[in-house]
């Protein structure tokens, strides 16, 4: 995995309206626009589904299916460019998980459930202004999906023993952008743009490693436990992953992460006091156990502190306790 191809990718974005990714697979092309809805009203089409939060269109000018919403809209989208073997854009209406970007297909409609391989969409449509109008906290969960590439990509390599410090660096470069950004106020349209491509980035990361469980370990096997008990959103609910993660394993502040970025990122993300509580009053015994049940033989790490470093749970357990958040 080249990471100078990925920061040059990521730069590219950054500074015009149209970048395209080429690997083994194909081109992917993304961009940024104010006119998607024009675009549809424009051309001769055909709605395939429809609902509040989900749109999927056949183009027929174009050949080519859009899906435009959320995970559920990319999640049909996918399923149907697949069985019409066409080819699919994706358009996000919110930037709370990676779905716009990624070739996982759920057979049921929700998050908790295991997914197989589809189509990989061929461009990604963000329509800045609309992510602004629908909610920019929505989007800004999304930095939570992105918080977890790092613990994933530590969880992965101590699996197959494989070295990724120079991916790790990156990401914990841009988390620190990204939090200057934020701190010295720079306008909304900037870090949803910002924030889009990370996203993106960390797709291509799964698909150039050619597994995206580099993108789903230990933080994505704790969120599936709270988006299975609770209403998290997915960018939150890998957010608290991460957060165990940290405490579970300080020693992967080492990689350059430190705690108290973390806790930058989650005040970024709008997480609350009432979140956190929460989050202290779990039993992480059981918790550990769920994540494993839930996603058995994915998290490398929390397998090993079943077998042998349960002390880490109590340990962690203390530390969250004492964690103090102000809304």
């Amino acid at each position: 995995m080249d990471v100078q191809e990925l920061d040059q990718f990521a730069r590219l974005a950054e500074a015009n309206n149209s970048t395209v990714w080429s690997d083994m697979i194909g081109g992917y092309e993304i961009s940024f626009t104010d006119h998607y809805i024009s675009l549809i009203q424009s051309k001769n089409h055909e709605t395939l589904l429809d609902s509040e939060h989900c749109k999927v269109l056949l183009f027929k000018d174009l050949n080519c299916i859009f899906s435009i919403g959320g995970f559920q809209a990319h999640n049909d989208g996918k399923y149907l460019a697949e069985k019409r073997c066409l080819p699919l854009v994706t358009i996000p209406t919110q930037l709370a998980n990676d779905s716009f970007g990624t070739n996982r297909y759920s057979i049921t409609d929700d998050e908790q459930s295991a997914s197989i391989e589809t189509v990989f969409p061929v461009k990604t449509i963000f329509d800045i202004p609309y992510l602004q109008a629908n909610g920019i906290e929505k989007s800004l969960w999304g930095i939570g999906e992105f918080i977890g590439l790092y613990f994933s990509i530590i969880d992965y390599s101590m699996k197959h023993h494989l070295d990724f410090d120079g991916l790790l660096s990156w990401i914990v470069e841009q988390t620190h952008e990204l939090n200057s950004l934020y701190e010295n106020g720079c306008d909304d349209r900037i870090i949803l743009k910002r924030i889009a491509i990370l996203l993106t980035i960390k797709c291509l990361v799964m698909k150039t490693n050619g597994n995206h469980e580099i993108g789903c370990g230990i933080d994505h096997s704790f969120a599936r436990c709270f988006e299975k008990n609770t209403q998290l959103p997915h960018g939150k609910a890998v957010f608290f992953g991460s957060l165990l993660a940290i405490v579970l394993f300080p020693e992967w502040h080492n990689y350059g992460l430190s705690m108290s970025m973390l806790l930058k990122l989650g005040k970024m993300m709008g997480i609350t006091a009432k979140e956190i509580h929460y989050l202290q009053s779990l039993d992480y015994h059981a918790l550990i156990r769920l994540a494993i049940q839930v996603r058995p033989k994915r998290s490398h790490s929390l397998e090993s502190i079943t077998r042998e470093q349960s002390y880490r749970i109590d340990r962690a357990n203390e530390h969250i306790q004492r964690l103090v958040w102000e809304d």
